[in-house]
């Protein structure tokens, strides 16, 4: 997991009405839309689960310490979608004491190695890398949905080897690239899905016109730039920061989709609806 910094997520609570019009703009859905889609919750339920729910954000303050601003930006996503929630007064145990006391149905938290839905009952967690990835894939399926061609997944880490997982099991052709190629070999021996629907790079590519869209799921600059893409391609990056060149950005502006946290954030939250559904 990439470990945001506050210059990455500053002033994101403010643009939330903007990246929701963009985001329907891009792809016909709004953030929590997109988030329903993703989670395979409908907006009936979605409003009876959130409606009787509270979410608590708990701030952690191990290894590097908290991150100026990412609770407080969690939280704003959580009520932009509409759902009640606080952020706890103190970090840590006496932050989690707070969240039970408070008998909040859903806890999230991060440290430097995982950002968590914690669901006391039934006793379930949902991950952000995974509900990053099932977020993206789908802004991804919905634009290759009436179009021809692979998918492109730039990555082998978490959020990169759970969209794969998510493509190869929606029919995708995927092929991936890692320059850890120890870890993506690992990945396609022991995890692979589907090896019939998957090819592993051994180099990255030149042009990128096989494919209908890219995942970079990387926390690389500048790796994709001009000459390599083409106007029908859709870059769906969660990695921070942004892998395009200036000059690819300038080019493929409207085809981006990509945020810090928002899209993720959002998708948890019905993630975690949805399990509590199911109890």
């Amino acid at each position: 997991m990439t470990r945001l910094t506050p210059d990455t997520i500053s002033g994101v609570s403010h643009i939330l009405s903007d990246y929701d019009l963009e985001l329907q703009k891009k792809t016909g859905y709004s953030l929590k839309g997109l988030s329903l889609l993703a989670s395979g919750l409908s907006e009936t339920e979605f409003t009876l689960r959130s409606q009787n729910s509270l979410f608590c954000v708990v701030p952690i303050s191990s290894g590097q310490g908290i991150i100026s601003g990412f609770s407080e930006t969690v939280l704003e996503i959580i009520t932009f979608l509409g759902c009640r929630a606080q952020l706890a007064s103190t970090p840590d145990i006496s932050g989690f004491a707070e969240a039970f006391r408070a008998r909040a149905d859903f806890i999230f938290c991060a440290d430097d190695n995982d950002f968590v839905s914690l669901i006391p009952y039934p006793q379930s967690v949902v991950h952000n890398d995974q509900a990053t990835a099932k977020g993206y894939v789908t802004a991804l399926t919905l634009h290759a949905r009436h179009r021809s061609g692979k998918v492109l997944v730039l990555g082998c880490g978490p959020v990169g080897q759970a969209a794969l997982t998510e493509l190869i099991e929606a029919d995708f052709q995927v092929d991936v690239y890692d320059p850890d190629t120890a870890r993506v070999e690992a990945w396609y021996r022991n995890l692979c899905p589907r090896k019939n629907l998957t090819r592993v790079l051994s180099s990255f590519p030149r042009k990128l016109d096989a494919y209908v869209g890219v995942l970079d799921a990387t926390p690389a600059l500048d790796i994709i730039d001009p000459r390599q893409v083409h106007q029908d391609l859709l870059i769906a990056a969660p990695g921070v920061p942004l892998g395009l060149s200036p000059e690819a950005l300038r080019q493929l502006q409207d085809q981006i989709i990509h945020d810090p946290l928002q899209l993720g954030v959002a998708v948890m939250v019905c993630m975690s609806l949805t399990l509590n559904r199911e109890a």
